[in-house]
């Protein structure tokens, strides 16, 4: 959610409306998920297999996104995240299943609340994480390919706090910048693949 409407405003120079649209298939799969999962786990009183099939799904997605976005995405490949969405929707639906089927009654509240708030802390440090790690790489990018350029501090510090700056770049500047970006967003995604495998 934080990464993508960011990689398409920098490399297709997309507003922040046509970017943010970018995120629907995502929103789509994740509730296309949830809901299939529900009906699943109804039907079959089973979630540990489902648990795996979301977060192969959502790995997928983080696969494709270090593999294929490169910088010039077609609209078919910004599908790409619709898995992302849905192995997370199943996830989500089949831990809270799990929780229900391992937890005393009596602890339902508590084992609920705990659930929710750690996956609310867990958003907010995977955020914090990703601008961490998206910041750190694109400043390093940044000072590799502008090394000889005089203006490299400059160029470096608007191109990490001002979006509508690296948009009006062009020429060899440009395409450095925008490079650098492109493997932040990589490692990125590296970083969101390993989360994924670690659920």
């Amino acid at each position: 959610m934080f990464i993508v409407p960011l990689y398409f405003q920098v490399t297709a120079n997309a507003s922040e409306t046509n970017a943010g649209a970018h995120l629907v298939p995502a929103v789509l799969g994740n509730a296309i998920g949830g809901l299939l999962s529900g009906f699943i786990v109804k039907r079959t009183a089973s979630y540990k297999l489902l648990t795996l099939v979301g977060t192969l799904s959502s790995s997928l997605c983080y696969l494709l996104l270090i593999l294929r976005w490169r910088g010039n995405t077609s609209i078919w490949e910004s599908l790409y995240i619709g898995p992302g969405g849905f192995g997370t929707g199943i996830v989500l639906s089949t831990t809270f299943v799990a929780l229900n089927a391992g937890v005393d009654e009596t602890l339902m509240a508590i084992a609920s609340t705990s659930l929710y708030l750690s996956v609310n802390i867990g958003g907010l440090v995977g955020t914090s994480l990703a601008s961490n790690v998206l910041q750190g790489s694109l400043r390093t990018g940044l000072d590799a390919g502008l090394k000889d350029h005089p203006d490299r501090q400059a160029i470096t510090e608007k191109a990490l706090s001002d979006l509508e700056y690296v948009k009006a770049l062009n020429g060899h500047v440009g395409d450095v910048v925008i490079d650098a970006y492109v493997h932040s967003f990589e490692y990125t995604y590296c970083e969101y693949l390993h989360a994924s495998l670690d659920r």
